[in-house]
């Protein structure tokens, strides 16, 4: 089996890499563009290629004798104040770039497209009933729509087409050692606070390391239960926001005592005073999600803890 890895220079992708190499799989590596600080490894023997991905015949050599292609590219940190600006880029990144990989893959012989999609197409956030399999697709976000719009034309590529396969995926926020993003800057507001008013916070949440993830997509590339099927998939070890938090302190050998019970009236009104209401209902706000559906199709176990996870994910910024 050789499996192709799209955004491979990416937070997962370069996690992914690592986990195939460690095993001994043959890959490749597709990027759009070459990292500044782009150094291939002497011990991973495998083809690097930098293409634009509407460019299908530079693209067809890339997959050429591919089996599998782990479809992880795409746009999602990057935001711009111009509405419509911040669309046609979500649109172009996750939509039509996934269509040229599908329709290249269809010519050159690849079995089975694993499809790095997001849970914020079922909503950002849930109310006492966790995220399933079966949840009806409420995207609210930019970024989410254009996954929503991915997978719906990815399906419909492959509906007629009894040589190729797909899996969705449908992960929560994906956290690890130097991971970007939200968990990123929440990490960083940790170190400076002197205290944290979030003690009282039990709204539970679902998350996913990257070493949880790789285990995962690596399984996804030729499990034959999970064929044709989307899945919201986690850690499967739900936390409270209090309980992230001291998590978060752990990993960054901060006193525990720093995390103080507010009562949530006062937080919601400083989040309003502060101008941080978004940021603020983004990290207290319930999200769970039951990966029941992916375990019984696929076996799969969790292979690390999120509350071990946390911590040394934030241990990496110390």
């Amino acid at each position: 089996m050789k499996i192709a890895v799209t955004g491979s220079s990416g937070f997962v992708g370069r996690h992914l890499i690592a986990y195939l190499d460690s095993l001994c799989i043959d890959f490749v590596c597709i990027d759009r563009n070459k990292p500044n600080s782009f150094m291939r490894s002497k011990a991973i023997d495998s083809t690097q290629f930098f293409l634009d991905y509407s460019d299908e015949s530079s693209l067809a050599s890339a997959l050429s004798g591919c089996s599998v292609v782990i479809h992880l590219a795409g746009r999602a940190h990057k935001r711009s104040s111009n509405v419509d600006y911040s669309r046609a880029q979500f649109q172009y990144a996750n939509v039509e770039c996934l269509k040229h990989v599908v329709n290249v893959s269809t010519k050159v012989g690849v079995k089975r497209i694993v499809f790095v999609s997001s849970i914020g197409v079922l909503g950002s956030s849930t109310n006492g009933v966790p995220f399933s399999d079966d949840s009806p697709p409420k995207p609210t976000a930019l970024y989410a729509q254009s996954k929503f719009d991915a997978e719906k034309s990815l399906v419909a590529s492959l509906k007629d087409c009894g040589e190729m396969d797909w899996v969705i995926l449908r992960p929560p926020l994906i956290y690890g050692r130097n991971c970007p993003g939200n968990l990123t800057n929440l990490i960083k507001l940790v170190k400076k606070l002197p205290f944290l008013p979030f003690g009282s916070i039990d709204n539970r949440k679902s998350f996913l390391s990257v070493n949880n993830f790789v285990s995962i997509l690596h399984l996804c590339a030729s499990h034959p239960g999970v064929s044709r099927r989307s899945f919201v998939v986690s850690d499967c070890d739900d936390i409270t926001v209090s309980e992230m938090f001291a998590c978060l302190l752990l990993g960054l050998r901060k006193s525990k005592s720093r995390l103080i019970g507010f009562p949530l009236f006062a937080l919601s009104v400083f989040s309003r005073i502060f101008c941080v209401s978004g940021l603020y209902k983004q990290v207290s706000s319930e999200l769970l999600i039951d990966s029941g559906g992916f375990l019984s199709a696929s076996g799969w176990v969790p292979v690390v803890r999120c509350r071990d996870e946390l911590a040394i994910a934030a241990s990496s910024f110390r």
